[in-house]
């Protein structure tokens, strides 16, 4: 029980990282530096170069430079460079943020990004033409933006950068595993099918499979686990029955991890209104709990939130429900021994696509979706030694649609958090001759064309709404399921403009936020008050503790 103790006290301590915190070999660093040429105008262009790589901005590049081959943008030159400055370190959040006043890069794409300290610092240009006019698809890109985007994104009813790539956690699993192994659930052989028999039954994917989480035959999630009760019915037949381990993680990185996978169950359970009032504190609470001795109980009527009474908020069922599913994973060890060690994020993810081939089978890894961009170096050792069969083409993995809380929860329409505040922007202070230039090529960036051919090249989804032609070549199986889940859900901007929020961001983040102490460090609370918490129901009770009307007050009082 101290493991489980130690995992969830450990999630006071979060980093603001996604999907970077161990990042691997991302796809697009690595190039020589391009030659400059005096004869062209150069534009000088830098992209966060993590788990989403740089193949896909230098497959704009040579589309936009090969457009405007014989354009003008400078007196005296023709043509244009787009010189790509490629890099991790140092080139997300505060540090890039700290970067700018010396930085001759001119456009960006960049993570972590808390965007009104840049507007008022005054490095992000204006680009209300950029997000409004007409592009060449005959769309504005603020068409393609949904309306939390549109009315977080404006400072002053402006904007000033554009999402760049969706990034959300989950539960990611071995396809190929489920198929040999049958650990699909059988049509009818679910205690949530509607003619169960009482006999829980399990198939292949040429079997008849259970309609999933989605109360649907027919769709993407098909044989899935439908609930948590089914969900841990199957770690348990995994564990005891296959001698298969349902779950990895990184270990190193576990806290942020897990906090990430918390975040998301708890927005799948909310949906998306319930969720942004955590952002906006403006609407009807709907899932408040209070404890029992036995678990939560919801309250019998729905409450108003406004800044005043936020805090009501850190009683959410949802935070309940997820810290629940955790505990369940601890509690049953239905994890591999590394999740507790200092394994990394690349390690973890090499151990989970070797294990097959070991036959040490591990279903399950919790990850963020840039995990396969990150493991490329393992399923390219994997080919060249085993044969082809271990090529990430020829490997079949999915992202899987979380199991609903509750039976009554089936077939609500899935919802995802993006934790990774994303955005492309223009430097406010670059040269007036390439401002035209430097807009044009942003706009050239989000054109259907160009989203589409980013979720190409990169497999994953552009944070904005566009479509994906049924033809496309995909990257991998992972990609397509990945795409699936994004096209059908709803999502979850972390973002608002009320002054509560942005007094206070750093607060707000909502995988952050399950803590039961305003303590900045995990390890000295746990030492200090380590038989505490040693369940979801407690855990859960300290974060209501925790967060206190007094000191909401104390803490936001300014603000109502």
């Amino acid at each position: 029980m101290k493991k489980i103790i130690a995992f969830l006290l450990a999630i006071i301590s979060v980093f603001s990282l996604v999907g970077c915190a161990d990042p691997g070999n991302g796809s697009g660093g690595g190039r020589p530096s391009e030659e400059f040429d005096p004869n062209k105008t150069q534009l000088y262009v830098l992209n966060y170069d993590g788990g989403y790589g740089t193949d896909w901005l230098y497959a704009v590049k040579a589309r936009f430079e090969e457009d405007y081959a014989t354009e003008t943008f400078q007196p005296g030159k023709q043509g244009v460079q787009i010189m790509i400055d490629a890099d991790k370190d140092g080139y997300y959040g505060t540090g890039l943020r700290d970067k700018m006043p010396v930085t001759t890069n001119e456009v960006f794409f960049s993570e972590s990004i808390t965007f009104n300290d840049y507007v008022s610092l005054g490095y992000m240009m204006n680009i209300d033409d950029v997000v409004t006019s007409t592009n060449s698809d005959n769309k504005t890109i603020e068409s393609k933006m949904s309306a939390e985007q549109k009315a977080s994104l404006k400072i002053g009813g402006s904007y000033y950068c554009i999402p760049h790539y969706a990034s959300f956690a989950g539960i990611n699993y071995d396809i190929d595993l489920f198929n040999s192994k049958k650990l699909f659930y059988a049509k009818d052989g679910a205690p949530s099918e509607p003619n169960f028999t009482g006999t829980v039954r399990y198939t292949n994917l040429k079997g008849q499979k259970s309609k999933g989480p989605d109360g649907e035959y027919g769709t993407y999630d098909d044989g899935l686990p439908a609930t948590y009760d089914e969900f841990f019915a199957l770690c348990g037949y995994m564990k005891n029955a296959m001698s298969i381990t349902p779950f990895i993680w990184t270990g190193q990185y576990r806290t942020s991890y897990v906090s990430w996978i918390l975040a998301a169950l708890a927005s799948d359970y909310e949906g998306k209104e319930q969720m942004m009032l955590n952002f906006n504190f403006n609407g009807t609470a709907k899932n408040l709990a209070t404890v029992t001795s036995t678990g939560i109980q919801l309250d019998a009527q729905d409450k108003v939130i406004n800044n005043s009474n936020g805090y009501e908020l850190y009683r959410s069922a949802g935070r309940y429900y997820a810290l629940d599913f955790l505990e369940k994973i601890l509690d049953n060890n239905y994890y591999h021994s590394s999740g507790f060690t200092d394994s990394s994020a690349i390690t973890a993810q090499d151990t989970f696509l070797r294990s097959s081939y070991k036959n040490q089978p591990i279903a399950m890894i919790l990850e963020g979706i840039w995990w396969e961009n990150e493991a490329e170096g393992t399923f390219e050792t994997m080919a060249n030694r085993y044969g082809e069969k271990w090529a990430m083409k020829n490997r079949n993995f999915g992202i899987m649609p979380f199991p609903k809380a509750t039976a009554d929860k089936i077939g609500e329409k899935p919802t995802l958090i993006d934790n990774n505040y994303s955005y492309a922007f223009i430097r406010n202070d670059i040269s007036t001759e390439k401002v035209d230039l430097a807009k044009l090529f942003l706009k050239y960036c989000y054109t259907d064309e160009s989203l589409a051919e980013f979720t190409t090249i990169v497999g994953l989804p552009k944070a904005l709404n566009y479509e994906m032609d049924e033809n496309t070549q995909w990257k991998s199986t992972y990609s397509q399921k990945v795409w699936n889940l994004y096209d059908s859900a709803d999502k979850v901007y972390p973002f608002s403009q009320n002054p509560l929020y942005l007094g206070a961001q750093s607060a707000f983040v909502y995988y952050s936020t399950f803590r039961t102490s305003l303590e900045t460090s995990a390890i000295d609370y746990l030492l200090r008050d380590k038989d505490s918490h040693t369940n979801a129901k407690d855990f859960f009770k300290g974060i209501i503790d925790t967060n206190t009307k007094a000191k909401w007050e104390q803490s936001y009082g300014r603000f109502f």
